[in-house]
């Protein structure tokens, strides 16, 4: 798809907040690398009144591998197998044992460290580093 020339927001949105003009500028970067991170989205002017720190959980990414199931197309058959096995993970402990091991297998196999780390400092929309 050919790159546009941006529009400025404030010329759509005439009447919006200018703090909420810039987070939605922020969030809408289209590079990872250099987009704003949810901490610092939550902790924007504009989220000023909805930010509770102590309230707000942070947690490592969720593994590539409890999302594998979306880069397959799966059959009617196949979903209702996901869904079972789901269930199963939830009632018995060797399963999520099974799991689990089936996970840290997965990221091994992948090179995967346990957390990825996405470089904010990336020039250009098609040059992200990954380290």
């Amino acid at each position: 798809m050919a790159r546009r020339p941006a529009r400025a927001f404030e010329t759509i949105f005439r009447t919006a907040n200018p703090n909420a003009m810039d987070l939605l500028k922020k969030m809408l970067v289209f590079n990872p690398a250099r987009r704003i991170t949810i901490e610092e989205a939550l902790s924007h002017p504009y989220l000023v009144a909805l930010h509770y720190p102590e309230d707000e959980p942070v947690r490592e990414p969720v593994s590539l591998f409890d999302f594998e199931f979306e880069r397959q197309l799966l059959t009617m058959r196949d979903t209702k197998d996901l869904i079972y096995n789901e269930i199963l993970l939830y009632h018995f402990q060797d399963k999520r044992d099974e799991y689990e091991r089936a996970k840290i297998e997965y990221a091994r196999q992948l090179h995967i460290p346990g957390r990825m780390i996405i470089s904010r400092d990336a020039d250009s929309d098609e040059d992200l580093e990954i380290s």
